[in-house]
């Protein structure tokens, strides 16, 4: 049997020999290499090769070299170290040049070092053709075919024949033997788990790159390597670096992203592709230990065990550390729950066998027939698929230009307001290239006619600019430094500044204006959501402009209205400095229009000098007088109500700045506050209220329902309830970008109304929901959100004029009115609602955990049963997206903080036989009665 065997590895050692490229590298003719073949008894060493084979039939790298030892040394002189160690150097030198070992001079021994990297090639392929396939030592790539078939990454062929070349598989296999560490073992393992599951998912029809699976599986270790010797210790945290640099080396984009973001903790992040989810979790599953003499044994482990081998490793670990760990462990075994539900089978076969078939798609229950617990998981695995097809359009860059460029022919008002708060939604899953882009379609916004849209636009070029270089969060070794890129966080915040202030000359007047008073909506987009340790230097970059003497008077408003949404505590003490000179030398040389907005500004900044304390509504004694002395009052004299005459009129002209305007608005509220105020309160709200509604400026209408809320508690009973009825007829204002911003307010000041008013205006609201007005319809729905989001108010202010369960009842009456809405044919209104559910309820940031369970509990199966039915088209899978991630991150955050979730259940179910009949009084006094005795009551309805 040795004979045979013997035999056949001659052959394939000859046939190795001789290939024309290897002949070429060695600059040997046929004749010349076989002869040396023969010479050297080549029969004989391959059976000695065959005797030396470890006990699972293994070719030992170091008995090889020390079997061909005599053909080496005649191709040239034997290195000091040895064949394996000084051929592992070689190699390792290559992937990572700056552990090259210097002064080894590798020309005198490239003859032998190539002959024995061709020699283990052949012994390890005849391994592979003979011996079953161990999970733990092959790797079984993809063939070209399949890559073609599949159409998977041109990146994967470029890396597979790096790895060819660069003999990765054959240094990984020497190294096993000189060294203390079986990475091969794990690599191995991990590739084969991630293809396990990575193939199955793709004969499902999941949007996965094959390719992109296989080399990242491959090559996530590979910065293992690159460690140095001082950094042993520290592999597990910087073997990540080394991976992106050695990978990205040999240009290896996308196989490096994912290979290199392979850590447990990038689960915490929400842009992922489904590549990096498969990565990670094989890696997670995938551990290894050491038996009694030492030895790395590989081993396999369900998501379960492989998290109580993580948790028995850890020292020092605290509640919060562990919250941690549970929270990405649950999400990867929601990911696992996800790929068993598409019929994936996530169980290892046994080693011998190879990856199953075609898996059986699991065949889906009606939504409505799902228990409570399994329609919880149904929501989860929607959110994950979602994710995961949303990130594979995001990665093909065709898909993406073209939903750009849909975007900017887009002529419909709600459809292009959708574009934008997708943009803005999904902007962290953007590569820097489509951020780019995005940014300059962002910036042709902001000379569109319509201010919500401007305004919406201004602000998330801020957050995008905010979070536009991709920050590598790994450890990095010592004396380590990230290359500068070109274009960086701050270089696009100083150019946007520009673009903004200084507007193209091409531009009409009026572009001009609606640009340049953008600059406030950008800066507080970026602050809002920059890291804490760059809003200073992002504050810097305004300063040149603070100090310039080249302002035209556009920008010297803007630069205003900007220092207001700064917060002084954000700036050093010179940045505020700065800034009040400014206020001040305005003050001294400008018109009204610009000192009042001046004075806004100083009292922003001096008030926080003074008390320390940050105040964004300015409430001091001087800031008033000024107010006064600049619109021509007497600033030692309260109003009188000529004075406020006055202003009402001046507020209501067109002409009249917003300046003036907001001005107005606090000296009235200041009014309230005096003797001469008492019983003006409903004079002032009324005025605020249709400042609400017809305000062209957004800043007017913000002031305007701010104040309105503040004074809505101190009005008696019946006047508030005056004005909340005549902010509920501005939401027929057909005009969107009005209508839009009453619900914030009208929301909350309905929630001050007694019950009997509070449910009488609910009702009218509920006339106009019916209407089918798509645009009064999305208003309305988003009052209901907005105070559902707020309902601990009216909690407070009632709890003693009616019981908890009517509150309750009221409050479901709510979330049922938004359902109904989620259930309407329309599919403005039904995008609406859901998207009310998933920004106001779950994505809330004033709801607490049980406050949305207890809305979840009630609605939870509603959403999942409407959702199933819709047809998702165009923007709605976008829209879809955002809520079904919102719903997800609650009910992680809950089953991670509280614990599983658990919606009491009916056990008494009824269907009504044959069909149910809505005009019929019978029918419905047989399904209510039915209902009444404790059952769940199941019709069915004709589409008549």
């Amino acid at each position: 049997m040795i004979r045979k065997q013997s035999v056949k590895l001659y052959k394939e050692i000859s046939a190795a020999m001789t290939e024309r490229g290897f002949l070429k590298e060695m600059a040997m003719s046929a004749e010349e290499m076989e002869t040396l073949l023969l010479e050297k008894n080549w029969t004989q060493l391959a059976a000695e090769l065959l005797e030396e084979t470890a006990e699972n039939g293994r070719f030992p790298a170091i008995k090889a070299a020390e079997i061909a030892q005599g053909t080496l040394n005649e191709l040239c002189p034997p290195p000091a170290e040895g064949w394996p160690v000084y051929t592992y150097g070689y190699v390792l030198g290559q992937l990572f040049p700056e552990k090259k070992v210097e002064g080894v001079e590798d020309g005198l021994y490239e003859k032998g070092r190539t002959f024995y990297l061709q020699l283990l090639k052949t012994l390890f392929q005849f391994e592979r053709m003979h011996l079953p396939f161990d999970p733990t030592m092959d790797l079984r790539f993809l063939h070209m075919s399949e890559i073609e078939e599949g159409g998977y990454h041109k990146e994967y062929r470029r890396f597979a024949r790096i790895a060819r070349k660069q003999c990765v598989y054959e240094f990984m296999r020497i190294g096993i033997e000189i060294t203390p560490w079986n990475t091969l073992g794990h690599i191995a393992g991990v590739h084969y788990v991630a293809m396990h599951v990575a193939r199955q998912l793709a004969r499902l029809n999941v949007p996965v790159d094959l390719g992109i699976v296989s080399g990242a599986a491959a090559a996530h270790d590979i910065g293992k390597y690159g460690c140095k010797k001082s950094e042993e210790r520290r592999i597990p945290y910087l073997h990540y670096y080394y991976t992106d640099l050695c990978l990205n080396r040999f240009h290896l984009p996308m196989i490096s992203h994912i290979a290199a973001n392979h850590s447990t903790w990038d689960l915490e992040l929400e842009n992922l592709s489904v590549e990096s989810l498969i990565l990670i979790y094989a890696d997670f599953r995938v551990k290894s230990s050491r038996n009694a003499g030492g030895k790395e044994i590989v081993h396999f482990y369900s998501l379960a065990e492989s998290f109580q081998v993580i948790l028995d490793k850890l020292d020092n670990v605290d509640a919060a550390k562990e919250l941690r760990y549970r929270r990405v462990y649950r999400k990867l075994v929601d990911f696992e729950n996800y790929m068993t539900d598409l019929g994936v089978v996530c169980s290892l076969p046994e080693p011998a066998k190879p990856v199953p078939d075609t898996p059986e798609p699991v065949k889906k229950v009606d939504a409505a027939l799902l228990r409570n617990t399994e329609a919880v998981h149904e929501l989860k695995h929607a959110a994950v698929d979602h994710n995961i097809r949303l990130m594979n359009r995001f990665y093909q860059e065709e898909e993406f230009a073209s939903l750009l460029e849909t975007a900017r022919s887009e002529k419909q008002w709600k459809n292009l307001r959708t574009y934008v708060s997708i943009f803005g939604e999904y902007s962290t899953y953007m590569t820097e290239k489509q951020k780019l882009l995005t940014l300059k379609f962002l910036y042709e916004l902001l000379a569109h006619r319509e201010s919500d849209i401007r305004n919406q636009a201004g602000e998330i070029i801020g957050q995008i600019i905010a979070r536009f270089n991709e920050e590598y969060k790994k450890e990095l070794p010592d004396g380590v430094h990230l290359a500068r890129k070109k274009v960086t966080n701050m270089s696009l915040w100083e150019e946007y500044i520009r673009l903004i202030l200084q507007p193209d000359c091409k531009l009409t007047e009026q572009h001009k204006k609606w640009i340049v008073n953008s600059l406030n909506n950008m800066v507080g987009g970026l602050l809002g959501r920059c890291p804490q340790s760059m809003r200073q230097a992002y504050i810097q970059a305004l300063m040149p402009w603070y100090r310039s003497k080249n302002l035209t008077r556009l920008n010297k408003s803007a630069l205003l209205r900007t220092g207001v949404t700064i917060n002084p505590a954000w700036c050093t003490e010179k940045q505020r400095k700065i800034i009040l000179l400014y206020a001040k030398k305005i003050i001294k040389r400008e018109d009204v229009e610009l000192k009042i907005a001046a004075v806004r500004l100083r009292e922003h900044f001096e008030g926080f000098l003074q008390s320390e304390d940050y105040i964004h509504n300015a409430s001091g004694e001087e800031y008033f007088r000024s107010l006064k002395s600049i619109l021509g009052l007497n600033p030692e004299e309260e109003l009188n109500a000529q004075a406020l005459a006055d202003m009402f009129l001046d507020d209501m002209k067109a002409r009249t700045p917003w300046t003036i305007k907001t001005a107005n608005i606090n000296l009235m509220l200041k009014y309230l506050e005096s003797s001469q105020g008492k019983g003006q309160e409903l004079h002032v709200a009324t005025h605020l209220g249709n400042l609400v509604k017809v305000s062209e400026m957004v800043t007017v209408r913000r002031a305007a329902g701010e104040g309105l809320i503040s004074i809505i508690g101190k009005m008696p009973m019946e006047q508030r309830n005056e004005i909340a009825v005549e902010l509920g007829k501005g939401l027929e204002i057909g005009d969107y970008q009005f209508s839009k911003y009453i619900p914030n307010y009208l929301g909350i000041i309905m929630l001050h109304l007694p019950p009997q008013e509070l449910d009488e205006l609910i009702a009218d609201l509920v006339k106009l929901l019916e209407a089918n007005n798509g645009q009064v319809a999305s208003a309305v729905l988003h009052t209901f959100g907005v105070m559902l989001e707020h309902y601990r108010i009216y909690r407070e202010h009632f709890s003693a004029e009616e019981t908890e369960a009517e509150t309750g009842r009221r409050k479901q009456k709510l979330v049922n009115l938004i359902i109904r809405g989620f259930s309407n044919y329309n599919n403005i209104i039904s995008s609406e609602a859901l998207w009310t559910l998933g920004t106001h309820i779950f994505g809330s940031g004033y709801l607490g955990l049980e406050e949305k369970y207890d809305i979840f509990c009630h609605c939870g199966k509603k959403i999942l049963t409407l959702y199933s039915s819709i047809q998702e088209e165009g923007l709605d899978f976008f829209n879809n997206a955002a809520v079904l991630n919102h719903i997800y991150r609650f009910i992680t955050q809950y089953e991670v903080e509280v614990g599983e979730i658990r919606i009491p259940e009916r056990e008494n179910v009824a269907f009504f036989p044959g069909t149910f009949d809505p005009f019929s009084l019978s029918h419905k006094a047989i399904a209510t009665e039915i209902r009444d005795m404790g059952y769940e009551v199941y019709l069915a309805l004709d589409e008549f």
